[in-house]
């Protein structure tokens, strides 16, 4: 009977659109286990742990735009998975979290590894028992992760499975939009000087976003995941200076268009400004108040016909090019900073690579000071929580066959994910580079705080860990002209934390 559960299971996978299973055994997920070693049509990763599976589950499904499982034992093996559920949850990714359980006899009684398992994404991932038939899942219908819950009894193997091929069905095309579209349309013909922040786009929605921009002719801010801070069309609106710029002028409306900003000024018109209007994939405004329309942007931005601010942009460009002009001469005097060698970095990085920016100072230095040549590249960062866990992990799963993969991550994530490699040796086909900006703690604390113990200082070296999981290890105290040449790679970038902290102040000096 467990055999057949567990082959059911994954005839429900493969009816969900699952293409990918990442798998840590234990012996009350068995069934499963010995189910997929004998299956076809599946990608199969394999794991000791049960976090990092879950968030490299997550990449996975994210690279391929459509489901991916975890398939886990009982107990608190179970638990590990919150973290990418709650990420998945808010980054709208349609994780199937298979949890194995004990029989329903065993519950509440205190038996080993017995926990209540049901429930136990509460508010992130509903729970479904698979107890007698295959539940109703319409997954494909949503943007958010599923808990499958499988209870097996002793004995955990009666027979083994057969081998079985598993056709993923095709994932549908996304939905409509919901919301009052003519709140939009007016809430944009009342703005006299409205800003446009960009945050994470998926590729499909890239190019409407851009036709629209172009319509409305209001400048902007595009972040990097938004895969339009280096657009060519949108030059003549693109503004760089970030927060240090946006801050000082005085929009009268404010639309954001995709994720929820990495910037300071989002978070700061939560409070207080002008009127805010979301247009996004999920249905939150990523703040307490303000308009929003959700679901698919071509459907939303093409039923629109903005028509064209009337204003001067020029004086809000000279602006923002002056300050584009004191960054330069404050990095070229400080080339061992933090902010210099992330520009550096960009510029070695290859212009059709994958990058994933990791959440706290990378992706806001990366947006900051990165160069601003067009490129081929695929931005992508974990901007659903905002978390720092899990990152390595979801990078390896988005990373792409016969491509550049590079992850640019602070030196605390990767110590929260210091299990992640385990799978690099399943990812033959892939060409990894794990960047630690190695600033020896959580510097953006140290701005925030004047208490030493928030930035958590330390003087780890990351190359034994590097070794640890046999992959090739550099260290960077400035940018080489080479990149290097090792399928795997952890590149280890220390800058010089005084050089940094001058540049720093030199930048707030810029807004005084």
């Amino acid at each position: 009977m467990n055999v057949t559960r567990a082959e059911r299971v994954l005839q429900g996978l493969a009816a969900l659109g699952v293409r990918a299973c990442a798998i840590a055994p234990g012996a009350r997920n068995s069934p499963l286990v010995a189910a997929l070693e004998v299956a076809a049509g599946f990608e199969r990763y394999r794991f000791f742990e049960e976090r990092s599976a879950a968030f490299f589950a997550l990449g996975r499904a994210r690279a391929l735009g459509a489901p991916a499982a975890v398939i886990t034992t009982s107990g608190t093996a179970a638990a590990e998975c919150l973290p990418a559920a709650i990420e998945g949850y808010y980054s709208g990714v349609p994780l199937v979290i298979v949890t194995a359980d004990r029989p329903a006899r065993l519950r509440g009684t205190g038996a080993p590894q017995t926990i209540e398992q049901r429930g136990l994404f509460q508010g992130h991932a509903p729970t479904v028992t698979f107890e007698t038939s295959w539940p109703d899942l319409p997954l494909r219908e949503r943007r958010r992760p599923v808990h499958i819950n499988v209870p097996f009894d002793e004995p955990l193997l009666e027979r083994a499975p057969a081998p079985r091929r598993y056709r993923a069905a095709a994932v549908p095309p996304r939905a409509g939009f919901a919301g009052d579209l003519a709140a939009l349309a007016a809430f944009l013909e009342q703005a006299a000087l409205p800003l446009v922040l960009v945050g994470a786009l998926e590729p499909a929605d890239v190019a409407p976003v851009r036709r629209f921009l172009k319509q409305l002719g209001a400048p902007v801010h595009a972040e990097p995941h938004s895969g339009l801070r280096e657009d060519p069309e949108l030059a003549g609106l693109l503004l760089r200076g970030g927060d240090r710029v946006l801050r000082r002028i005085d929009f009268d409306a404010v639309l954001r268009l995709g994720g929820v900003p990495a910037l300071r000024l989002w978070r700061d018109l939560d409070r207080a400004g002008p009127p805010v209007f979301s247009v996004s994939a999920l249905p939150r405004r990523g703040m307490s108040r303000g308009g929003l329309l959700h679901g698919t942007f071509a459907a939303a931005l093409d039923a629109l016909s903005p028509t064209r601010v009337a204003m001067d942009l020029a004086p809000l460009r000279a602006r923002d090019r002056a300050f584009a002009r004191a960054l330069d001469r404050i990095l070229e005097a400080e080339p061992r900073s933090e902010p210099a060698l992330v520009r550096g970095l960009s510029r070695l990085v290859p212009p059709d690579a994958r990058v994933y920016l990791g959440n706290s100072l990378p992706l806001r230095e990366w947006d900051l000071v990165a160069d601003r040549a067009p490129n081929r590249r695929v931005v992508r960062a974990s901007r659903g929580a905002n978390g720092i866990d899990g990152q390595v992990s979801t990078f390896l799963g988005l990373a792409e066959p016969g491509a550049e993969n590079w992850a640019v991550i602070g030196d605390l994530t990767a110590l929260y994910d210091l299990a992640a490699p385990w799978v690099v040796p399943q990812l033959a086909d892939r060409r990894l580079r794990i960047v630690v900006v190695n600033n020896r703690g959580g510097r953006i604390f140290g701005r925030l705080f004047a208490e030493p113990a928030f930035v958590n200082q330390h003087e780890i070296s990351f190359e034994p860990w590097a070794r640890m999981w046999k992959l090739d290890y550099v260290r960077w105290e400035a940018i080489p002209a080479a990149r290097p040449d090792a399928a795997a790679s952890v590149i280890e970038v220390v800058p010089d934390l005084e050089a940094t902290r001058r540049v720093r102040a030199a930048l707030d000096a810029l807004e005084r």
